[in-house]
């Protein structure tokens, strides 16, 4: 082990600090130095693989492509500057993201999960606690060799983690992708907001209604050709959602989204 670094112990590499917790989660945690620092020794001493680096966006940016994070924790970074971290993480990396803001909002909340987070947290936050919630992610999404799925024109490359519909690539987040993946599975079938929390983002997030009422409304503005009255993602009122079972439904809602799309372009 580099340095003779023992578990949980914390050493300094230039700007960043390796914390080093036996063969974990490599997690990225991106914020003042300080602060970063020690979430990512206590992420440490839960038996994950932490790196800590200050939230200038190079060094963030450099910090990644080094270290090759599963998850990457952006911890009480100021608005704007967590903004312009997150769009890029996002365009550098598929890793999953948990914000951990200064303070909550429900309209933070909405644009942070459209940006691609898997995660935005409260405060207080106690290191055990996001571990779980990494770990519960990780576990459920870290191996897939499974072959590619298809209902309709749409086809899903699970070794690949890509989506497509009638041969063009659909620009999904992670979570879009792991939540349209889950439904395909289980089409036809109607999958309670429990199942699907659980399935996709693990048992610690089975009180994140929210964030799967927001991931359906982002999955169908990419899915149907009218959003407001879906074909492909069918509500299952007080209870879950349904991906409708037969092929035609999907080609269909296929075809009428790019006749949709024709007309936006023509004009």
């Amino acid at each position: 082990m580099r340095g003779g670094l023992t578990h949980g112990l914390c050493v300094t590499l230039g700007s960043r600090h390796l914390a080093l917790g036996g063969a974990g989660i490599r997690i990225l945690v991106i914020g003042f130095p300080d602060k970063a620092q020690g979430l990512a020794f206590q992420l440490g001493l839960q038996g994950h693989r932490a790196l800590a680096s200050a939230s200038d966006l190079r060094l963030a940016l450099s910090s990644v492509d080094e270290s090759s994070p599963d998850a990457i924790v952006l911890n009480a970074i100021p608005d704007v500057q967590l903004k312009e971290l997150v769009r890029a993480l996002r365009k550098r990396t598929s890793a999953d993201l948990f914000v951990v803001p200064e303070s909550y909002s429900e309209d933070e909340l909405v644009y942070y999960l459209g940006e691609g987070v898997t995660d935005y947290l409260t405060r207080p936050l106690t290191p055990r606690a996001l571990s779980a919630r990494i770990q519960a992610l990780h576990s459920r999404w870290s191996h897939s060799d499974e072959a590619v799925v298809r209902v309709g024109d749409i086809e899903l490359d699970p070794a690949n983690r890509a989506a497509r519909r009638g041969g063009d690539v659909i620009p999904l987040t992670p979570i879009e992708y792991r939540l349209l993946e889950t439904l395909l599975r289980h089409r036809g079938q109607a999958c309670s907001h429990k199942r699907l929390l659980e399935e996709v983002w693990g048992s610690t997030f089975t009180d994140r209604e929210t964030y799967l009422r927001i991931y359906i409304r982002f999955l169908r503005r990419k899915l149907e050709a009218n959003p407001r009255k879906p074909r492909l993602l069918l509500t299952v009122r007080g209870f879950g959602y349904r991906l409708a079972d037969v092929d035609t439904s999907a080609a269909e809602a296929g075809r009428e989204l790019r006749r949709a799309q024709t007309r936006i372009s023509a004009h």
